[in-house]
């Protein structure tokens, strides 16, 4: 009998209703009263975002606690891949899509390990893609899908949930149009701490 070894993973972390009810609230009233017009070139359509790499204007420096929660995920993530321990967060945003906006394919640069939280979404929430990242993929046609030839994996965004993954790994709405009235999430990445 022919026996598999998993070889060279790519692993997404998550984590269902990371934030309770009060804590998302808290985040949503503090959006809705600081709500900004900045945009985001990674997304077509409808979008505000806070993005910005400068740690100083982190959007979670407003949340100590919720921030540190993040930050014990992410040390907990560390562990899991083998990184050492001492990641923190090294910026943080927040997007509001609105109906008909999208995320453009792409990766967090002089990031280790990236993440999400969504805040606001249902049904009609664009799902959140993952790229394979093997280039040869594509020029083999498979009669069975499985882990070993996905070309894309979808997450359905769930209010409250955490995802967390290799920085380098593309992600994005692939067509995916959001047609949702808003779909809210917080964004973050990290590093080493110097």
């Amino acid at each position: 009998m022919i026996s598999k070894k998993v070889l060279f993973t790519t692993s997404i972390y998550e984590k269902l209703n990371f934030l309770n009810d009060e804590e998302i609230q808290m985040l949503l009233d503090f959006i809705k009263n600081n709500n900004t017009s900045k945009t985001n070139e990674l997304f077509s359509g409808d979008v505000n975002s806070t993005f910005d790499p400068d740690p100083n204007q982190g959007f979670l420096n407003n949340f100590k606690e919720i921030k540190d929660k993040i930050q014990s995920e992410i040390l907990e993530c560390a562990k899991l891949i083998g990184y050492q321990t001492n990641l923190h967060i090294t910026n943080s945003w927040y997007n509001v899509q609105k109906e008909k906006s999208k995320l453009d394919w792409h990766t967090h640069p002089h990031s280790l390990i990236s993440g999400v939280i969504f805040l606001k979404c249902d049904s009609d929430s664009s799902k959140l893609y993952f790229k394979n990242p093997n280039p040869f993929l594509q020029t083999q046609t498979y009669f069975n899908n499985n882990s070993d030839n996905y070309d894309t994996y979808s997450i359905i965004p769930k209010e409250g949930l955490i995802l967390l993954w290799p920085s380098w790994l593309l992600h994005g709405s692939s067509e995916d149009i959001n047609c949702s009235k808003e779909r809210i999430a917080v964004s973050f990445n990290t590093f080493f701490k110097m």
